[in-house]
């Protein structure tokens, strides 16, 4: 099966919004012909069906049970540049795949946190979504995640602990925490918005903070200096954006107890993403994901001022040291979904 989209506008977040229904269709297709698929991409993906042309062969019939993304993995997709001028460029399915991802993450580009709040409550949002990232970012990788965040922070394996989480959010990753402290009889601190933590269970040993971190008096009178594990994933950034990181940082590292450590996780350091595009394996990953032989543009040496780059993750580093912890900038485990182009920073108080 080949599938030709010709538009003379670039792909919007609606025409690519959902990856699992895309590839339905395009099983839809092979099972059930263009109409059914022309009907699917137009309600579904909100594409104009006149729009999709189709070159079909060697399709083989089979039920729709058999309809699931591995069915069609082998297929290639033609991308039409620009309808005036006839050009386009074939790719893998799972390149096709990969331009959806990056439309489906582009939605939650520039949230804050009443936009969480809201997210939280939508019940047309899976778990993933409704903490920022497309399913194909999360689902399925948060155990490898977890066991990245475990081994970085020791004090989750040891006994009777204060473990607090910034921003836990409502996947299966706070899930994981949750289970690890109720089975090494740890205090849990979840700081979150009402919103977000009402997905999270109630167990005798969470306490649920309804706060706009570090807003929050009175965690700070309770825990100050009494904290042996903090953890906050994939919220530096949005800290960054709308917030203030040095407050941020500051009034963590006062809850730290001795020996206690915190880990700023997930952290995108867009002169890190920079560094992989520009390297022998991000030219070909980039190759590969757009059908093309073009190089990705890389420009070093400015300031993308929405963004964290080197001086962030530095200066945050640097600013723990000089208040007397240990800090480190450490890299994911390899089979993290963002690998190439986030890190985190591991505080201990000495």
């Amino acid at each position: 099966m080949m599938l030709n989209i010709h538009s003379s506008t670039e792909p919007t977040q609606h025409q690519f919004g959902n990856r699992r229904m895309l590839v339905a269709a395009l099983g839809i297709q092979t099972f059930c012909g263009s109409e059914i698929l022309n009907n699917c991409l137009s309600r579904v993906l909100n594409f104009d069906a006149s729009m999709v042309r189709y070159q079909s062969s060697d399709i083989s019939k089979g039920t729709a049970s058999n309809v699931r993304e591995g069915a069609v993995a082998s297929q290639r997709v033609s991308v039409a540049d620009d309808i005036r001028s006839g050009h386009r460029h074939e790719l893998s399915l799972e390149g096709f795949i990969e331009m959806t991802d990056q439309a489906d993450h582009n939605r939650f580009e520039n949230i804050v946190f009443d936009d969480f709040r809201r997210m939280a409550l939508d019940e047309s949002l899976s778990p993933y979504e409704r903490i920022g990232f497309p399913d194909s970012y999360r689902q399925g990788k948060e155990q490898a995640i977890f066991e990245d965040v475990r081994a970085k922070l020791h004090g989750l394996d040891q006994r009777g602990k204060i473990v607090l989480d910034i921003g836990p959010g409502c996947s299966e990753l706070p899930l994981k925490l949750i289970d690890l402290c109720e089975e090494m009889d740890h205090t849990l601190i979840l700081v979150d918005s009402a919103e977000m933590l009402s997905r999270l269970p109630d167990k005798r040993f969470i306490k649920k903070v309804a706060a706009y971190y570090p807003v929050c008096e009175e965690l700070f009178k309770a825990y100050s200096g009494k904290i042996d594990v903090i953890l906050t994933y994939s919220v530096m950034h949005y800290v960054f954006a709308e917030s203030n990181v040095w407050d941020f940082l500051d009034q963590s590292l006062a809850l730290l107890a001795q020996g206690g450590a915190m880990l700023i996780g997930d952290i995108p350091n867009v002169s890190k993403r920079k560094r992989f595009f520009s390297s022998p394996r991000g030219i070909a990953f980039h190759q590969q994901y757009t059908g093309t032989q073009e190089r990705p543009e890389v420009t070093f040496n400015n300031i993308e001022r929405s963004k964290i780059d080197d001086a962030v993750i530095l200066s945050l580093m640097m600013r723990a040291r000089q208040q007397g912890f240990s800090a480190y900038v450490l890299p994911q485990s390899d089979d993290l979904p963002m690998a190439n182009r986030r890190e985190d920073i591991l505080i201990i108080k000495p």
